[in-house]
């Protein structure tokens, strides 16, 4: 019996370790030089996450600064030999799970000015930045912006969910940033913008829905000339856009990726010239084949938004490209000359018909391949991804659809035997 009770004392004097404790082991753990440079290669600041977990715990529903700029440079700078990749999240706001927004403006303590500090304490060290929905920081002249082009081993930049405007200088200073292999610039959606009520000055980039009618489109900077190693580049919600520069393919020879979505005013004559990529997106730029064009049975598709789709033979080396969301009558001729596409998207290109011409063999109600375009069927058996899925739908050519669609569906199906190998996706009602 005194045995027993030997060992249960002993077994809750080793299970009865307090909190405080467990931290402190922790911490001893987290801080350890043996650990530190494995472990603190990437910091995120979550500041909507910090603000909301502030909330949870004082039980109020706009808490005190939790975040104070000069804990983040102690933290910071304890660690600056190792951190690699920084990530600064949700500073103006976020959207609930309920399509709510929630703003953050005077919930934090972080600036622009202690943003560029911290930036400045990482300069030798940071490859990587990313920017995520964090306008009130970045959208002011010689902010943060404007700090990057002190990191000397900057590999990958990230500005993502943009509100309003960034500024041309700000830009303009993002082509000293010679190292910089991936860039990546994307506006926040225009119904949110349109939902915040921000306003945009003229020669903003970045033109939310209810900024003025009239604001000049901005090109991208002579500076960017100097992007000489760019690898990858996205510039999406960019509606002000002119377009790609004359001199992007010669200043640009290792540009591999290319995403230019939902840029409906950028002039796209220049991406045909890009011979190098190997991906490209073309999401939601209102493109068609040929010009004018009268959609379904005598639908005319709006000609002000509506722009030729670029010249594409010359991407031989192109492997993955997305045509999505447009305005497409039928599958593109250019693509007969891509070689080397394993992956094509056609989805959502609601006045898109298929015809027998893209099968390469006599599969489709007994006729034979037209000789209009045997050269794009063969390109179309080479691929291993095809998403056909909301074309030819049925609210965009009313009268005649059920017709043109039995076709539809019969090449669809010609198209998953001619090609065991791809995975086509499609409507179920093929």
């Amino acid at each position: 019996m005194l045995q027993k009770n030997g060992l249960e004392a002993r077994h809750t004097r080793t299970s009865t370790v307090s909190l405080h404790q467990v931290c402190k082991r922790w911490h001893r753990l987290l801080n350890d030089p043996r650990v530190v440079p494995w472990l603190w290669t990437s910091l995120t600041v979550d500041l909507a996450y910090e603000t909301l977990v502030a909330g949870a715990v004082l039980g109020r529903a706009n808490p005190p600064p939790r975040v104070r700029p000069e804990k983040i440079m102690a933290f910071v700078q304890a660690r600056a030999a190792s951190i690699r990749s920084l990530s600064v999240c949700d500073s103006e706001g976020f959207w609930t799970a309920n399509g709510e927004y929630r703003s953050l403006c005077g919930a934090h303590g972080l600036t622009p000015s202690s943003l560029s500090m911290l930036l400045g304490a990482l300069a030798s060290t940071l490859e990587t930045v990313e920017f995520l929905r964090t306008s009130d920081l970045i959208a002011l002249r010689g902010g943060p912006l404007s700090s990057l082009s002190s990191l000397r081993r900057l590999r990958t930049l990230r500005l993502e969910g943009v509100e309003g405007s960034l500024d041309a200088v700000d830009l303009e200073a993002l082509g000293w940033i010679s190292s910089l292999e991936h860039l990546t610039i994307g506006a926040s959606d225009p119904c949110r913008n349109a939902a915040l009520e921000t306003a945009a000055p003229e020669n903003s980039l970045f033109v939310p829905a209810s900024g003025p009618p009239g604001a000049l489109p901005l090109e991208l900077p002579a500076s960017w000339r100097r992007l000489g190693e760019l690898r990858s580049l996205a510039l999406r919600n960019c509606s002000q856009l002119r377009g790609l520069p004359a001199w992007a393919p010669a200043a640009w020879p290792r540009l591999a990726s290319l995403d230019v979505s939902r840029c409906a005013a950028m002039d796209l004559s220049q991406v045909g010239g890009l011979v190098q990529l190997r991906r490209l997106r073309l999401e939601d730029c209102y493109l068609v084949e040929e010009g004018p064009v009268v959609l379904g049975r005598g639908r005319r598709f709006p000609l002000s938004r509506v722009q030729l789709l670029p010249d594409l033979a010359g991407l031989v080396r192109l492997e993955a490209l997305s045509l999505a969301q447009n305005a497409l009558l039928r599958v593109p001729l250019c693509l007969d000359s891509l070689e080397s596409l394993r992956e094509l998207d056609l989805s959502s290109n609601a006045h898109l018909e298929l015809d027998s011409n893209l099968v390469a063999r006599d599969a489709v109600q007994g006729r034979r391949m037209g000789p209009e375009r045997p050269r794009l069927a063969q390109s179309l058996a080479q691929l291993r991804r095809l998403d056909l899925r909301g074309i030819h739908a049925k609210n965009a050519a009313p009268r005649g659809w059920e017709e043109g669609w039995r076709e539809t569906c019969a090449v669809i199906r010609a198209l998953k035997e001619q090609m065991p190998q791809a995975r086509v996706l499609h409507d179920p009602l093929c």
